[in-house]
């Protein structure tokens, strides 16, 4: 059977190996998904570095790392949507009034939330 001509070392070995192409992988997904997320590159330069990067993964990628590496971030975090916005405590201590005026909160409760708020 061929889980006897295995051994355990081999089979970590094949593990490793694998754990590495699949971050190898991961990481040329990544470039080629940089490379057409970029707005400063025209559709010409966007053709070359996909070329680039399919005739030569590995050193496309160390030269587009070395290349553009350091605004890849920025880029990435462009194309994240904005965080919702932070209300103002002035705004949740006057809805909490609001709410306490209305008796749906007990002074406690509104005590509570103006400490909470407010330190």
């Amino acid at each position: 059977m061929i889980a006897d001509d295995i051994g355990f070392g081999e089979l970590l070995i094949g593990l490793l190996i694998f754990y590495l192409l699949l971050q190898c992988l991961i990481i040329f997904v990544v470039v080629v998904v940089d490379v057409f997320r970029s707005h400063d590159l025209s559709g010409a330069k966007k053709a070359l570095w996909a070329l680039f990067l399919l005739v030569m993964p590995i050193i496309g990628v160390i030269v587009y790392f070395l290349a553009r590496g350091d605004t890849m971030g920025e880029r990435h975090m462009a194309s994240l949507p904005p965080p919702p916005p932070v209300a103002a405590p002035a705004s949740e201590l006057q809805a909490a009034a609001n709410l306490r005026d209305s008796g749906e909160i007990t002074q406690e409760q509104y005590d509570k939330l103006k400490a909470q708020l407010l330190g």
